[in-house]
């Protein structure tokens, strides 16, 4: 439900109140990324349940910011056969890319086409494949729409360290607008899993996140 607020101060956008969505933060004072604390985030978006929109019985949608999942990453580079430790650089970097339904069939060329915007902007690429996913957890509305779920992971190459996360997300915006796919995430700090449904449904599609 959105209320419209009376304050003169407030830009346009603002003034506009949106009280259907639950937001939860969650941080280690230390610091340090542990699988505990998305755990413990999980559990409390789901004690949040009740904030939660429904479509037909559905979630209308949910998701979660994380650290990037060095330890993961290091296990699957060296399933790779890539150095393990290159997962743990501070210019390592992860996208999450959504290849909308409707392209499913297309989704093969979209990630080379990615992949060859990404190389000319200066990065190495060194993992690209389909996301692990469980759709049969899916209900009806979130299956039909389900977009193809696929990472990216690379090291920086020709781009000055400052400038990474500029310029990955620059790429993002564009791939974007050109390509007509979506990003949750393209950074060298941070990923995003999201899914059409309930935080129950998050937690079980994405087997990364148990």
């Amino acid at each position: 439900m959105r209320r419209q607020i009376e304050d003169e101060t407030l830009h346009a956008v603002d003034a506009v109140e949106r009280d259907a969505c639950a937001l939860i933060c969650s941080i280690r004072k230390g610091g340090q990324a542990t699988h505990g604390n998305v755990k413990r985030t999980i559990e409390a978006l789901a004690r949040m349940g009740h904030r939660t929109g429904y479509i037909n019985g559905e979630g209308d949608g949910v998701g979660i910011m994380t650290d990037i999942p060095r330890e993961l990453w290091s296990k699957r580079l060296s399933r790779r056969g890539v150095r393990a430790s290159l997962a743990t650089d501070r210019n390592f970097w992860v996208a999450h890319v959504m290849i909308p339904s409707r392209a499913r069939t297309r989704a093969q060329h979209i990630v080379d086409e990615i992949s060859r915007r990404i190389s000319e902007a200066g990065l190495h690429i060194l993992y690209d494949g389909p996301g692990d996913v469980n759709r049969l957890v899916l209900g009806p509305n979130a299956e039909k729409n389900e977009p193809v779920f696929w990472q990216i992971a690379g090291i920086n190459g020709q781009v000055p360290p400052q400038e990474l996360e500029r310029t990955l997300f620059r790429l993002q915006t564009h791939l974007e607008q050109v390509l007509g796919i979506h990003f949750p995430s393209f950074s060298s700090h941070s990923v995003v899993y999201k899914v059409q449904g309930t935080v129950e449904i998050l937690r079980r599609y994405y087997p990364e996140l148990r």
